[in-house]
């Protein structure tokens, strides 16, 4: 009985501590202050990808379209990795110009050849 409750004790600890490092990893955004749509726990912004229901592009067209007159840039994630969606075409104009050595061969660069 004893090492069911130890078991029970830490499988409740593991859980808790799995759902504050998320909760925690969700607010990247929010504490720099970048507006963006609040996402879901464990799934973050993309939960129709994580479960193969839309395409990745398409959902972040979704976001796109949410913000495009609103905001500059925003912050989504994927699981717990946040990602920023920059809007404002100077904004792209100036990262892909002047800051490209800053911005190139990430995950998302493979879309816009394909």
């Amino acid at each position: 009985a004893m090492i069911t409750l130890i078991l029970i004790t830490i499988v409740i600890a593991v859980c808790a501590f799995i759902y504050l490092h998320l909760r925690e990893k969700h607010k990247y955004f929010e504490k720099r202050g970048v507006v963006g749509p609040k996402p879901e726990f464990f799934f973050g912004n993309l939960r129709d990808v994580f479960f193969k229901k839309r395409h990745i592009s398409s959902c972040i067209d979704d976001i796109y379209k949410t913000y495009k007159d609103k905001e500059q840039l925003v912050g989504f994630f994927n699981v717990i990795t946040p990602y920023l969606l920059i809007i404002d075409p100077e904004l792209v104009k100036q990262i892909v110009i002047k800051d490209f050595k800053h911005f190139r061969n990430n995950e998302f660069s493979t879309l816009v050849s394909d």
